[in-house]
């Protein structure tokens, strides 16, 4: 069984900005992990 919990937060720029860039950055980092992986047989940490 899986539990499930939502958190409801007034809509801000600030938080839409911030989670806009979070998004792109994770994206990022996971885009130059596998190009490492891929080309070189290696696996970057995330630390």
């Amino acid at each position: 069984m899986q539990l499930v919990r939502q958190i409801q937060m007034n809509r801000s720029r600030l938080l839409d900005e911030i989670s806009f860039r979070s998004k792109n950055l994770f994206n990022v980092a996971t885009y130059k992990i596998r190009q490492r992986f891929f080309e070189e047989g290696k696996w970057i940490r995330y630390n």
